[in-house]
């Protein structure tokens, strides 16, 4: 199985929209050198980028994450035409430049129930927070680590979603406990005044937690491409066109034939424990005869 094909790790983004210009190098290289990190700890898996792409810290980790041949993955807070609208110039061509080159480019499905006065740009953004904190393995934040609200959809409050797990799914479903989340914080002060430097790094949350996530998730990617090709699809025909559909099953496929060859060697183990346990009790009844 290609590395491609197994469990990718998802690297979600938040991140203040507005940068000090002389902050951006030492962010940049704070990004790209905790995504190696990640990309060092998980060898045999695919790193893969969930980012909104609002202008900002959002655009400069998609950046890095296209130096360093990172896939991407964009969930928008609403259709691309209408989000393009807010962005510069500048930004806009960056937008248009990640999703022609993503992976995937979808609007974030909603976890809250909307509010009374409709699907507010505010409640939009917020979904969309939720949506990339829920769904990934660590949250990359370009943060300057200032308590957010509870209903507002900045970064403080996606830092906030993955950490906490502070919203309210209105169909009681949630991909991950909070009690998993972890946060790579990148410094991104705002105020000149800040005492701690740009881009200097620290973990929140449940840190040693998620890395055994990460590295029994990099153990099954490792096994599974180790298996000889598998080419009995178990979907209904013409299902397989589906790239989403196509992985997920030969994901499926792949589990199926671990766990029998694990299952295999687990019975070998007990039949040489139960035999040598039947030799101790044959030498221990010599014994004392």
């Amino acid at each position: 199985m290609e590395s491609g094909n197994g469990i990718p790790i998802v690297i979600g983004v938040t991140g203040h929209r507005q940068l000090r210009e002389e902050d951006r190098p030492a962010l940049t290289e704070a990004v790209k050198l905790e995504l190696k990190k990640l990309q060092a700890l998980c060898p045999h898996s695919q790193l893969v980028m969930l980012n909104s792409l609002a202008e900002g810290a959002d655009l400069l980790c998609a950046d890095a994450a296209r130096e360093l041949g990172l896939p991407l993955i964009a969930a928008l807070p609403f259709a691309l035409d209408r989000y393009a609208l807010d962005f510069s110039s500048e930004g806009r061509e960056k937008l248009l430049s990640h999703c022609a080159r993503a992976r995937e480019v979808f609007v974030a499905p909603p976890t809250e129930r909307p509010p009374e006065e409709g699907e507010t740009r505010a409640y939009l953004f917020r979904q969309a927070g939720i949506y990339v904190a829920a769904h990934c393995h660590v949250l990359l934040a370009l943060w300057d680590g200032k308590a957010g609200s509870a209903a507002a959809c900045g970064t403080a409050e996606a830092v906030d979603f993955a950490l906490n797990g502070n919203y309210a799914p209105f169909d009681g479903l949630v991909l991950r406990s909070a009690e998993n989340g972890a946060v790579i914080h990148v410094s991104c002060p705002r105020d000149a005044k800040a005492a701690e430097k740009a881009g200097s790094v620290r973990t929140l949350g449940n840190w040693n937690a998620v890395c055994g996530i990460l590295e029994k998730t990099d153990e099954f990617n490792r096994s599974a491409a180790a298996l000889p090709p598998d080419q009995n699809s178990r979907l209904p025909e013409g299902a397989d066109e589906d790239a989403t559909l196509a992985r997920m099953d030969a994901l499926s496929r792949a589990a199926g034939t671990l766990s029998r060859q694990n299952a295999r060697r687990y019975r070998r183990v007990l039949a040489l424990l139960a035999a040598a346990s039947s030799l101790l009790t044959f030498a221990f009844l010599l014994y004392d005869e």
